[in-house]
C-alpha cells in the first residue's frame, strides 16, 4: 500500500533508478517536502571500479524532494560536468532530511534496474506533543482540518 503512489509513476525503458516513499516511523503517514539525498559510497565488486568517474563518487550526490504522496524518484547523479547515470554495481546511502525530524538513512545496492525504498523518519522532540508519544495518539487526535499528522506535529513543535 505504501508504494502504491510510486507504482503509478511513469516508467522509463530500462532506466536505472531509485524510487521510494518517506513515512513517519511506525505509521503510514507520508512526509511531503523532505530533502532526499542519494550518494554513492562504494563499489560492490572490483568490476564496478571501471565505472568510477574522474572525480570522487562522493561528489556525485543527487538531491530530490518528496512529493505530496511522500514519493521520490532519482534517475541520475549530479556531477560538476552535469547529470550522469547512476553507477551500477555500487552501494549508495539514501538519506532524508526535514525540519523537526531526525535524519533517516539506509544503504541500497544498485545492480541494474529499479531499487524501491521505504524510509521511516522520526520526530525530533516527542516531548512537544504534550507528553504523549506519537504511537499512543489515536488517528482522530492528530488530524486537523487543514492537514494530517505531519502538519499537526510541526504545529505542536512550533514549526
Amino acid at each position: 500500500m505504501l508504494l502504491a503512489g510510486c507504482a503509478t509513476l511513469p516508467r522509463a525503458a530500462q532506466t536505472d533508478r531509485v524510487v521510494g516513499v518517506l513515512v513517519l516511523a511506525g505509521t503510514e503517514q507520508v512526509i511531503a517536502g523532505a530533502r532526499v539525498t542519494l550518494t554513492p559510497t562504494s563499489p560492490l565488486e572490483r568490476a564496478a571500479r571501471v565505472d568510477v568517474p574522474e572525480h570522487e563518487p562522493l561528489r556525485l550526490s543527487t538531491i530530490a524532494t518528496t512529493g505530496e504522496l511522500g514519493e521520490f524518484v532519482i534517475e541520475s547523479l549530479a556531477s560538476p560536468d552535469g547529470a550522469r547515470p547512476l553507477l551500477r554495481g555500487w552501494s549508495y546511502e539514501l538519506r532524508a532530511d526535514v525540519d523537526g525530524f531526525y535524519p533517516a538513512s539506509q544503504e541500497l545496492d544498485l545492480h541494474k534496474g529499479e531499487v524501491v525504498a521505504v524510509l521511516e523518519i522520526e520526530v525530533v522532540d516527542e516531548g512537544a506533543m504534550g507528553g504523549q508519544h506519537l504511537n499512543d495518539l489515536s488517528p482522530d487526535a492528530v488530524h486537523v482540518e487543514k492537514g494530517g499528522l505531519i502538519e499537526e506535529v510541526l504545529r505542536r513543535i512550533g514549526r
